[in-house]
């Protein structure tokens, strides 16, 4: 049950999609990403808030990063209280006017 939540389609269009921004503003649907009530995760805002900064400065640093390998083939933790995969190997193009500015890095 647990891996199922806020995954169903009928109130999370494209649940499978990676859409960084989906749940970016006031307007974004509950869920359980992070727990709920007293068990609610207290670091939530504070990850939300990273991924709102982090995600848009590394694709506008690496605009050609793409995953490198079919994502049918990722391994999942088999978990089912952290879901997701293992690993996530990304190929990288940058054009040649991509310049990484001084406060963003690449590891």
């Amino acid at each position: 049950m647990l891996a199922a939540a806020s995954r169903d389609p009928s109130r999370y269009p494209e649940p499978d999609a990676f859409r960084p921004l989906r749940w970016a503003g006031s307007g974004a649907p509950p869920s359980l990403a992070f727990g709920h009530g007293p068990h609610y995760c207290i670091g939530a805002r504070l990850a939300r808030l990273e991924a709102l900064i982090a995600l848009p400065a590394l694709f506008e640093a690496l605009p050609g990063m793409r995953l490198a390998v079919d994502p049918a083939q990722l391994p999942y933790r088999p978990g089912l209280l952290v879901r997701g995969p293992r690993t996530l190997p990304v190929s990288t193009r940058r054009s040649p006017r991509t310049s990484l500015s001084p406060g963003h890095a690449v590891a």
